[in-house]
């Protein structure tokens, strides 16, 4: 608006105009950048009894007619020396030798907001005063170098003119003069304007002041006849600062600080497109924390947000990918390695592994949190956004399925169980949204080794168009993966204590899996005495499993919580034995009363003669222990 405005004093004065017309050409400005009703411009009659009408403007840059307003119909501006608000007008005084002699009246349009046009227009009044003082109304403005000077040293914007042939200052107004921040910000800017033919797009920032500014330029005619080029710049720091701080605000975590998932896919697209143009290879690193939840649950929230904190800071720290990883969500990672950095990925893994490799400190606690990744090669496992991210995401379940705490590369022969995952997700989420109704428990009979009782073994089948039985060790790293587990357990845990108390008077036991959330959740013993206490079930019928793949956060005290629930009566199984480490040591420490194997998984793994040696020596070591075997 005022870049506009200086336009048009320099070119009606240069012009020889007269005071009515530079007003109009002011107001004509500034009805096509503001929308308002009417800007008028009135003058106080010799007899101070009304006030006439000398320039205006409509909201469609039309000339109004002339017109009188009596002051005895406007007693609200009797002697009013400041800006006069009624209902939506606005007065703004113009003084002459210290008194009223004219008032700037400014009909806005409905719920219009007053204060960018109160600020604007109090600048116009200044001007119009200016250019008042120096003539009388009736006489025409002269081309005085002194008074263009005097008029522009009101506005508050920087404003210099330059000869356009050598470039030399032929005015600089008192902004200007004053600034050295403004005469750098007028150079970088004609540099630009220059260099991109006559025209500059972005705010110019000047890095001593640390201000950015809008920087224009405008051809005019010059008092001398020739064309001068004018520049203006408008300090526009607040201004650029919202815009970043929005950006900011939209592309990152609001947490971490880290980029956020638009940011991420945003990012992405354009980073493959790139290495497909140029045959570039790159990885995407999908990383999630073991047990996040259990942080939560156990410290507290506070405590969790500290170590997404910690692990954002540890993993910019890697120069490499300072600048390309992202928070997902919840406890989820994004790294983006780009092609210029591929070579050094095996670096980039072993510093991400050695962060984890030492408790984090929260806040006075120290805490051991470890994470499983998925990496995935672009673009020969995935050309697309989506495709990278699901089959990063893929090989992260299945290093966590494994074990966790480790890392595993995304296999194409492994689509198929891609698929399976994304169905067993589906499916638990289904599940605990409609109360476990597609969720069905059914049980296997084991016979107890002297024949006289029965061991009731749990079978998990998820509604499908044909019901499939799931393993509990896969549903139950799943659900942590999606942090459900809490949910899934306790339906679980009451359909075996159901099932318990339908055979109360028979010699019959039934196995009631646990997951590791389970059993280092605050108050774990608690939860499950009082369960089974409250559905009537003996607790020395109940016996509580855990399968050999399970890995403990905390081992120490998950091996406490196991024996304290012996002492309370239940027995302890181990189940899946096979599938994971196969360690006889694990069964002794855990106590176990029952030992599940499952045989077609050695053979699977191994060959059928190292399952038999396995099945073996473990059934030596049982007899030893005193361990009931049951074989799948």
């Amino acid at each position: 608006m005022l870049q506009s405005i200086a336009e048009s004093i320099i070119k009606y004065i240069v012009g020889g105009e007269d005071f009515i017309t530079i007003a109009d050409g002011i107001f004509a400005d500034f009805v096509r950048a503001y929308s308002v009703q009417k800007i008028e411009l009135f003058q106080i009659s010799k007899n101070e009894d009304c006030l006439n009408r000398i320039a205006g403007r409509s909201g469609f840059c039309e000339k109004l007619p002339d017109a009188v307003l009596d002051l005895s119909q406007a007693l609200f501006l009797k002697n009013a020396k400041e800006i006069v608000k009624n209902n939506n007008e606005l007065y703004f005084p113009v003084f002459i030798r210290d008194r009223v002699a004219m008032y700037v009246r400014t009909v806005l349009v409905a719920d219009a907001s007053y204060t960018d046009i109160e600020n604007v227009l109090s600048q116009v009044a200044v001007i119009l005063q200016n250019i008042a003082v120096k003539k009388n109304f009736e006489d025409s403005l002269q081309n005085s170098y002194k008074l263009l000077g005097d008029i522009l040293d009101q506005i508050p914007s920087g404003v210099i003119v330059l000869d356009n042939a050598n470039r030399n200052v032929l005015m600089m107004n008192k902004t200007a003069a004053q600034s050295e921040a403004v005469q750098l910000a007028i150079g970088i800017g004609l540099n630009l304007y220059i260099s991109n033919g006559n025209s500059i797009q972005e705010s110019v920032y000047e890095k001593e002041s640390g201000n950015w500014y809008d920087v224009t330029f405008s051809e005019l005619g010059w008092m001398n006849g020739e064309t001068v080029l004018m520049v203006t710049t408008v300090d526009v720091t607040q201004k650029v600062k919202n815009q970043q701080r929005i950006e900011y605000q939209a592309n990152n975590d609001y947490l971490t600080g880290l980029f956020n998932r638009m940011k991420c896919e945003s990012d992405l697209k354009e980073i493959l497109k790139d290495s497909v143009a140029k045959n570039e290879r790159g990885i995407v690193i999908y990383l999630d924390l073991d047990d996040f939840k259990q942080v939560n649950d156990g410290l507290g929230h506070q405590y969790g947000d500290v170590l997404l904190q910690e692990i954002a800071n540890g993993i910019t720290s890697i120069e490499e990918i300072s600048n390309s990883c992202y928070r997902m969500g919840g406890d989820e990672f994004v790294i983006v390695v780009k092609p210029f950095h591929f070579s050094s990925v095996t670096h980039i893994v072993e510093a991400i592994c050695k962060m984890f490799a030492t408790p984090w400190n929260l806040m006075g606690v120290e805490y051991v949190c470890t994470m499983s990744m998925g990496l995935a090669i672009y673009p020969e496992d995935a050309t697309h956004v989506h495709d990278l991210l699901q089959k990063a995401d893929f090989a992260m379940y299945e290093a966590k399925k494994g074990g966790k705490n480790r890392y595993l590369w995304y296999s194409e022969t492994d689509s198929g169980k891609d698929e399976g995952k994304s169905q067993l997700e589906q499916s638990i989420k289904k599940a605990v949204e409609n109360n476990f109704q597609n969720m069905k428990v059914e049980y296997s009979v084991y016979n107890t080794p002297d024949g006289e009782g029965m061991i009731y073994s749990p079978e998990i089948f998820m509604e499908s168009s044909v019901p499939e039985k799931q393993e509990c060790c896969d549903i139950f790293a799943m659900a942590e993966y999606m942090g459900v587990m809490t949910e899934i357990g306790k339906h679980i845990l009451l359909e075996g204590l159901r099932k318990a108390k339908t055979h109360n008077e028979y010699f019959v036991k039934v196995m009631i899996p646990l997951s590791s959330v389970q059993i280092l959740a605050p108050h774990s013993v608690d939860t499950i005495v009082n369960a089974c206490e409250e559905m009537g079930v003996e607790k020395t019928k109940i016996i509580l499993a855990i399968s050999e793949t399970t890995e403990f956060r905390d081992r120490n005290k998950a091996l406490a919580v196991m024996e304290i629930l012996r002492a309370h009566g239940f027995s302890i199984a181990v189940t899946d034995f096979g599938k994971g480490s196969m360690s006889l040591e694990k069964i002794k420490k855990y106590g176990a009363d029952y030992v599940r194997y499952n045989y077609a998984a050695m053979v699977e793994r191994y060959d059928c003669e190292f399952a038999k040696a396995v099945v073996s020596s473990l059934d030596a070591y049982t007899n030893w222990a005193g361990i009931v075997m049951l074989a799948e």
